[in-house]
């Protein structure tokens, strides 16, 4: 089994190893049970970082319990449940037996906490007591639960049961700000790039939203507060389910996870899950309060044209805000508004505006300003690579790429792959693309074995429409 840990992975682990060392007593640590072994995410990689994440902090003692595979037998699969104060379901797979699940129910009725993390809300569809466990999730016949003008929605109308738009950071705000686990957190972070989980459905009895995140319509989402952060108490059992922590096969990245975000509020809610109680610090620098300050983005529409509407998602707008605007050639020595965009809609975390007509297509340069100072630029119809076909190929050799803006109407798109060490780059020669793909011919020179990092433009703004990933080229 390979693991891959990103430099963030480990630095997460020493700030909370530090953080959470003077909360230490002489107390018997939690017992955490990690139930996991069958999941469409990569429960391999994220099983053994939530081990690590419990035991650095030395509050914790964890154990990872692996099912059978999926599609073997598992009539014996009876995990030991009553000797854990807390189970971390890492989970979406198979039925268990119905002697596993009377155990599990059993075990949560009278006091047994469970962690319902990010596609554990996935499994078991058609389990009742499981539904009323977890309190929203995907593929159930229930209203939708979400949250508006200051109040969970009930909603019963029509449509899908779980769903998710492309990955981005996006913006987790406080809601319940007297509860143990949130209780000292900021009243808005940023969230790293995850998958953010909206159109849930389920009974959301004896349930608490925590927290919410954004699901921004720019981003294919529903465009609504979603729960990110929950509580349940079912019998005398205490469920905390968080929606966050993607990692999907083949990741070797994955910022969510990783992030300062997850870390303390999955501990946090672990400790709550297990005794009632958090009697951990929350960390002076925890991510970004973003309820105070200059104006920042965090999500935007990526492709528009002309004439055409922008969706800008963030935090401390203010109503004062002015949105500056600027067409990149790419020879810029620094960026000049060059026409204020007047807001169609706006609120202190989203502002729409509509990109001149007369604007020649080609590369955006967007940012907000007020009283409180001005956000970084960002740039629109700039290429999004995400992916390569494979982690590797042969010098020479034909390789697809996926993403966004990858291929552009009246410009050329461009491939260099870039050594990591001397920095000496060479092009690829593009074959054809669309916006979302493109297929390129690798140089012959390229040496095997090296990562190299693999810069992608679109043609549009020189340097500044270029984006870069990593994939291991080899004979």
């Amino acid at each position: 089994m390979k693991i891959f840990y990103s430099t963030r992975n480990v630095v997460m682990l020493l700030v909370v190893m530090a953080l959470l060392t003077g909360n230490m007593s002489a107390k018997k640590p939690v017992d955490v049970m990690i139930l996991t072994g069958q999941n469409n995410h990569d429960w391999k990689t994220s099983s053994v970082l939530l081990k690590d994440y419990l035991d650095a902090s030395g509050l914790f003692k964890a154990e990872i319990v692996v099912s059978p595979p999926g599609k073997e037998d598992m009539s014996g699969f009876k995990p030991d449940f009553a000797s854990y104060d807390v189970i971390v379901l890492d989970y979406n797979g198979a039925e268990w037996p119905e002697e596993t699940k009377s155990a599990f129910q059993h075990y949560v009725k009278n006091g047994g906490g469970v962690v319902i993390f990010h596609a554990a809300d996935n499994a078991f569809g058609k389990w009742d007591e499981y539904t009323e466990m977890i309190g929203i999730g995907w593929g159930r016949a229930w209203p939708y639960t979400y949250w508006k003008d200051g109040n969970i929605i009930t909603d019963n109308s029509e449509g899908p049961s779980g769903h998710h738009g492309s990955q981005n950071a996006f913006p987790v705000t406080v809601r319940d700000r007297n509860h143990p686990i949130t209780k000292g957190l900021p009243e808005m972070w940023l969230h790293p790039r995850d998958e953010l989980y909206d159109f849930m459905r389920g009974p959301a009895t004896n349930m608490t939203v925590l927290a919410t995140a954004f699901s921004s319509k720019e981003s294919g989402g529903s465009g609504r507060e979603e729960p990110a952060l929950m509580t349940i108490r079912w019998g005398k059992g205490r469920i905390f389910h968080t929606i966050l922590g993607h990692v999907w096969p083949g990741d070797k990245d994955y910022p969510g996870l990783s992030s300062q975000s997850f870390i303390i509020t999955f501990l946090r809610g672990t400790e709550w899950a297990a005794t009632g109680k958090v009697t951990q610090k929350v960390p002076a620098d925890f991510t970004n309060n973003y309820s105070t300050g200059k104006p920042v983005v965090f999500n935007h529409s990526e492709t528009v044209r002309p004439g055409e509407v922008v969706g800008l998602q963030g935090g401390r707008f203010g109503m004062d805000a002015k949105v500056q605007f600027a067409t990149v050639t790419g020879t810029e020595k620094e960026l000049k508004p060059q026409q204020q965009l007047t807001a169609l809609t706006r609120s202190q975390m989203y502002i729409a505006v509509r990109i001149p007509d007369d604007a020649p297509v080609g590369l955006y340069a967007i940012w907000i300003t007020n009283s409180a100072g001005q956000s970084e630029p960002v740039f629109i119809n700039r290429a999004r690579a995400m992916t390569a076909e494979y982690d590797e190929a042969s010098p020479g050799g034909v390789c697809r790429l996926f993403g966004r803006n990858l291929w552009l109407e009246g410009a050329k798109a461009a491939v260099r792959l870039i050594h990591p060490g001397n920095g000496s780059s060479a092009d690829a020669r593009v074959v054809k693309g669309n916006p979302h793909e493109m297929t390129v011919v690798l140089p012959e020179n390229v040496l095997p074995g090296v990562v190299y990092k693999m810069s992608v433009s679109n043609g549009y703004g020189s340097s500044l429409s270029e984006d870069s990933i990593l994939a291991c080229f080899t004979v």
